[in-house]
């Protein structure tokens, strides 16, 4: 009898695709969570503030390097996915893996002939330019599988190169007494391990491949991504300049503890990004059929609400019971961790609304919005140092992050009135 009640509900839920897709991505999202504070935990046990903080410098050059190398394709990916055929879409991802290819080559070429100019950081640029290469290839694939709502797939693979990520580090830092390199090493070797089964096992992507140049899908993805490559290094300076300004004014003791609230925050990165790979199709199905759009409001404002719930319960979670997890040297970064965590909820309003104006290609109006921020940012940041002292990074970011989503709110909602006049 219960066996046939838990059947039914599971039909059910197979039945309506949001609600399904939604539990599977919260589901491997909760085992993300866990494998994160685990590895919070043993990296706090390990590393020093320093060496922590050098892995935080990796983390922001990393941020915009995909991106880079990509010209910020997968957004581009995720229409052509809904609005192309199979053969055309098919030519349009030859394309993007072969600028993904050539870039990668060209940014290793830029920083060589640079050598000398970034010889202290040498290391984490090149480390971060192949994981930035690895990670775009991996997009191509988990764009797929979020547009065609395959969320368990994805989590299970999400989940095993976070479990490999943790193994590596454990075998490295643990029991061979290497050091914080070996870190960045693990991220590599865990990416590659699973980025064969993705493009041989999973899909079509190397069976498909060739080295077939089409000039007119090149030609469109760089007209579409050019303009991002600006939004790009702006959104650098609004997620991660953080790091390089406390670097400036301060020590890398102070950029390590940042790095690990920074690491504590993520849970929020994670209940958004999941949210987004689920309402992503819905999103943009809904605006290419320009079927009932006025419910996008709706959703927006449940989501508001939800993220900043959580991050209010989180915040507290991690006041009462971090230090199960955490090693007492890093208390200090509870409390940027708490300004965090708000400001990653902000952020995920921003990209919920974001997507809309993705949707309409609205790539310069978009940057011109980040653009604000950013001004914003840094005057906030050299105006209050003097007395908010290294929680001035905090607080700009949370500051700029509340501008960041009105401001997309205000257009987005602009946006879909001329839509539904």
């Amino acid at each position: 009898m219960i066996y046939t009640k838990l059947k039914y509900i599971y039909v059910l839920l197979r039945n309506n695709l949001i609600i399904y897709n939604f539990l599977n991505y919260y589901l491997f999202s909760l085992i993300s969570v866990f494998i994160g504070l685990f590895s919070i935990s043993f990296l706090s046990n390990t590393l020093a503030p320093e060496e922590y903080g050098y892995i935080g410098i990796y983390n922001s050059i990393l941020f915009f390097i995909p991106a880079i190398i990509s010209f910020s394709g997968g957004g581009l990916q995720s229409i052509e996915i809904i609005k192309s055929d199979n053969t055309d879409y098919v030519k349009f991802r030859n394309s993007l893996l072969l600028i993904i290819l050539f870039n990668s080559l060209l940014t290793l070429l830029i920083i060589s002939i640079f050598y000398s100019f970034l010889s202290r950081y040498i290391f984490i640029i090149y480390v971060a330019i192949i994981m930035g290469t690895l990670l775009s290839l991996t997009s191509i694939h988990n764009v797929e599988l979020i547009n065609d709502m395959k969320s368990k797939k994805f989590g299970l693979l999400s989940s095993i190169n976070q479990i490999l990520i943790l193994f590596f580090s454990f075998v490295f830092l643990k029991f061979l007494n290497f050091g914080w390199e070996f870190r960045l090493y693990s991220f590599i070797l865990a990416e590659i391990l699973i980025l064969f089964p993705r493009f041989f096992i999973f899909s079509s992507i190397v069976r498909d491949f060739s080295f077939t140049l089409d000039a007119l899908l090149l030609k469109r993805i760089l007209i579409y991504g050019s303009p991002l490559i600006l939004y790009t290094l702006l959104g650098t300076i609004l997620h991660q300049s953080d790091r390089f300004f406390l670097l400036q004014f301060f020590t890398l003791r102070e950029v390590g503890f940042y790095t690990v609230a920074a690491g504590l925050s993520s849970v929020i990165v994670m209940i958004n990004s999941n949210f987004d790979k689920v309402l992503m199709p819905f999103i943009y199905k809904k605006l290419d059929t320009s079927n009932n759009i006025k419910s996008l409001n709706r959703v927006s404002f449940y989501y508001s609400i939800m993220i900043l719930t959580i991050a209010i319960f989180y915040s507290l979670f991690l006041k009462y019971f971090s230090f199960l997890f955490l090693n007492p040297k890093y208390n200090e970064s509870l409390e940027i961790a708490y300004i965090l965590n708000f400001a990653q909820a902000f952020l995920g309003i921003y990209s919920n609304r974001g997507m809309i104006v993705d949707f309409y290609k609205k790539n310069l109006q978009k940057t011109a919005i980040f653009l604000v921020c950013v001004v914003f940012l840094i005057c906030f940041n050299f105006l209050l140092v003097p007395t908010l002292g290294y929680f001035t990074s905090a607080w700009s970011l949370l500051a700029s992050f509340i501008l960041l989503s009105g401001m997309i709110t205000v257009y987005s909602n602009y946006l879909l009135k001329n839509t539904i006049e």
